[in-house]
């Protein structure tokens, strides 16, 4: 950005915002975008005080995630109260703070999103029951459900609360944004991914295929949409 050189995907601001699970949830919750009950905590405060709040503030299990790691990277779904302090310690090995979130208790989807148009929704089924590094990048460990075998309804809500995050983070070219229902199945957004997985197994060219839309015309679209001054 600051040599002017064209370059794909989101600005500095969007990247930012979105590479932060403090920032990105905070931005969520004050649009009034639906996401797990969450808290936040700094690697200065008192580890006990941390875990005492958190005990407080939500039931068992919950989930603790580093704010700049993605890949599953230092998230821990703490099960019973004697692998909290852990948990948060795992956490803070990759950042200055974590983020607190409600367990939601249902399916993972994910939907993409490129030049203001969402993708078919991808539900995401691990043959481990959970969606941790190992099921997101060993070949064949988790399918892909394109397009999710859900309602039209659901499918459209998904759509547009990716299309309000992608919005609200003032992103550009392509990015993807994970959600998860709960048991009653309503959707939550987790994340957004500004710069998304794009190997044989990642997700953006899968929702691309279900459209029509080989990996090789995405790969070109992506590179004609390069530009600077994307703050």
């Amino acid at each position: 950005e600051m040599m002017g050189l064209p370059y794909t995907g989101p600005g500095v601001m969007a990247s930012a915002v979105g590479m932060n699970k403090v920032m990105s949830k905070a931005a969520f919750q004050g649009a009034g975008i639906a996401t797990a009950p969450f808290a936040y905590y700094f690697a200065t405060q008192d580890r006990e005080a941390i875990a005492a709040d958190i005990e407080q503030r939500f039931d068992l299990p919950v989930v603790i995630k580093s704010s700049g790691q993605g890949s599953s990277i230092g998230t821990v779904i703490v099960q019973q109260k004697d692998e909290l302090r852990p948990a948060l310690e795992e956490a803070f090995k990759y950042s200055a703070s974590l983020v607190a979130e409600a367990f939601i208790d249902g399916d993972e989807f994910t939907v993409a999103v490129m030049d203001d148009v969402a993708f078919p929704v991808i539900q995401i089924v691990s043959s481990t029951g959970k969606y941790d590094f190992y099921s997101k990048y060993a070949p064949g460990v988790a399918k892909h459900l394109c397009p999710a075998p859900i309602s039209p309804e659901l499918t459209k809500k998904m759509q547009d609360l990716a299309l309000n995050v992608f919005h609200l983070c003032h992103c550009s070219g392509v990015s993807r944004v994970d959600i998860m229902t709960d048991k009653e199945g309503h959707p939550f957004v987790l994340e957004i991914n500004t710069v998304p997985g794009m190997t044989a197994t990642s997700l953006v060219p899968d929702a691309a295929r279900a459209m029509g839309m080989s990996f090789e015309d995405l790969c070109e679209k992506i590179l004609l949409e390069a530009s600077v001054g994307k703050f």
